[in-house]
C-alpha cells in the first residue's frame, strides 16, 4: 500500500478531541500533507507515494507510539538510543518497523540486532561497525533464516567535524565493495545524511550525486566480480528532518525523519534533564571562578 493510499484511509480509531491521540493524529496528518505537497511541487522529487515518513519517537513514551499507530496505521518509527529501542520493541506490536537513527557504538551492535522487527540501521558510519552488525545479525537470526539486515551508510556531506559519516564518495564506494564481497548478513539499502542548518540544498544535492556514483560503480563492479551480495537499486536516500524535509524531498529523498513536528519537543528522562542542569550550573560556576581569578590577578586601580 502506497502512502497516498494510506493517507486516504479513515483512521482505525477516531481519537477523541482534546486527547493526546487526537493531537498526534492532527500533527501527523499535517506532516503527511506537507510531505505530499513538497513532492508534487518539485520536478526532481520522488513520487509522493514512495517517500517514507519515519516518525522519530525518541524519548517519547510507548503510549504515544501506540496511539499514533492505532489511529493512522503508521508503522515506521525511529529511535536514537539502543536501550530505549530494545525496551519499546518488547512492549509494542511486532508489526512496527524500527529504524535505528542514532550514533551506534560497536559494543551495542549485539543488543540492537536482537530486535526481530528491526527494519534498518540508518547510521552505519564505518566498516568496523558494519562487520559487527553482520556478525551479530547472523548469530541472532541464523535459525530463522531472516533476510539480510538493511543498512544505510551515513555520509558526512557537510564536512562538519562534529558529524560522523563517510567524508568522500570514494570511501563510500570502497566500503560498499567490501560489504558486498565479505558481509552476507547485510544489504546496503541506501545512504543517509544530516544536512547542515541552512545548507540543505548543498548537502542533499551532494548525497544524491554520491548515490548515483555508488550505483554506477556497483553496476560496473557486478560485471567484473562474481557472487557479490545484493544492493538495493536505486539506493534509498534518507535525508530531511522536521526543519528541512521539504528541501530534502525536492532533492529526491525517499526517507524523511520527522519527530518534533509530530510528537512535539523532546522530553528527557529526569536523570538526563538533571545532568543537563548540573552541567549548566558547573559551567556557570567555572566561568564565575575564572572571572574572579582574573580580577584578583589584575585588579582595577
Amino acid at each position: 500500500m502506497t502512502s497516498e493510499e494510506l493517507r486516504a484511509l479513515p483512521p482505525l480509531a477516531n481519537p477523541e478531541p482534546g486527547t493526546r491521540a487526537h493531537e498526534l493524529y492532527l500533527n501527523y496528518m499535517q506532516v503527511v500533507g506537507d510531505l505530499h505537497r513538497a513532492a508534487r511541487e518539485s520536478r526532481d522529487a520522488a513520487d509522493p507515494g514512495l517517500v517514507r515518513l519515519v516518525a522519530v519517537s525518541k524519548t517519547k513514551p510507548a503510549s504515544d507510539i501506540l496511539a499514533l499507530h492505532e489511529c493512522t496505521r503508521h508503522d515506521h518509527f525511529g529511535e536514537n538510543y539502543v536501550q530505549e529501542l530494545v525496551d519499546k520493541a518488547k512492549e509494542l506490536p511486532r508489526t512496527l518497523q524500527w529504524h535505528f537513527i542514532g550514533h551506534l557504538q560497536t559494543n551495542k551492535a549485539k543488543m540492537l540486532t536482537s530486535i526481530p522487527n528491526l527494519y534498518v540501521v540508518e547510521t552505519v558510519d564505518s566498516l568496523k561497525l558494519a562487520r559487527e552488525l553482520d556478525k551479530h545479525w547472523g548469530k541472532h537470526h541464523a535459525a530463522t533464516r531472516e533476510p539480510p539486515l538493511r543498512i544505510f551508510l551515513q555520509a558526512n556531506t557537510s564536512g562538519e567535524s562534529s558529524k560522523a559519516g563517510f567524508a568522500t564518495v570514494e570511501t563510500l564506494i570502497e566500503t560498499v565493495h567490501t560489504i558486498r564481497a565479505e558481509l552476507p548478513n547485510l544489504q546496503v539499502a541506501g545512504l543517509m545524511t544530516i544536512g547542515e542548518p541552512g545548507c540543505g540544498d548543498r548537502d542533499f544535492a551532494t548525497l544524491r550525486s554520491w548515490a548515483e556514483q555508488v550505483e554506477q560503480d556497483a553496476e560496473k563492479h557486478d560485471q567484473e566480480v562474481q557472487n557479490l551480495h545484493a544492493m538495493t537499486r536505486p539506493l534509498e536516500l534518507s535525508m530531511g528532518m522536521s526543519d528541512d524535509y521539504a528541501i530534502a524531498i525536492k532533492h529526491g529523498s525517499t526517507n524523511v525523519r520527522v519527530g518534533s513536528a509530530i510528537f512535539g519537543s523532546r522530553t528527557y528522562k529526569t536523570s538526563e534533564a538533571q545532568a543537563k542542569a548540573d552541567a549548566a550550573r558547573m559551567a556557570a560556576r567555572l566561568a564565575a571562578e575564572a572571572t574572579a581569578a582574573s580580577a584578583a590577578v589584575d585588579p582595577k586601580p
